[in-house]
């Protein structure tokens, strides 16, 4: 079954790294803290050694961002949105 298309218009969904240890206390203390607009559900990355996890979030505006891809890392199965990639600043 194809994936369903959603509309351009529709907000990029951005993932986090829960897997990387250095990330892991930014995203209990922000995503989950302060903010609180973090999805409950993650996104697994195949790697050639394994799979990452990661959380995802729909906030355009992220005041503990340190970067984030320009280029989408891949897109949601379900919808066909596409998914970037964020860093957390380590002591947001």
């Amino acid at each position: 079954m194809a994936a369903l298309r959603t509309p351009k218009s529709v907000r990029p969904v951005f993932a986090v790294l829960f897997d990387m240890p250095s990330q892991k206390p930014a995203i209990e203390a922000y995503c989950f803290g302060s903010c609180g607009k973090i999805i409950v559900g993650a996104l697994e990355i195949p790697l050639d050694d394994g799979i990452l996890m990661t959380l995802l979030c729909r906030a355009a505006q992220c005041p503990a961002l340190d970067r984030q891809m320009d280029e989408p890392i891949g897109e949601l199965p379900e919808t066909g949105e596409l998914v970037y990639l964020r860093k957390l600043r380590e002591e947001a």
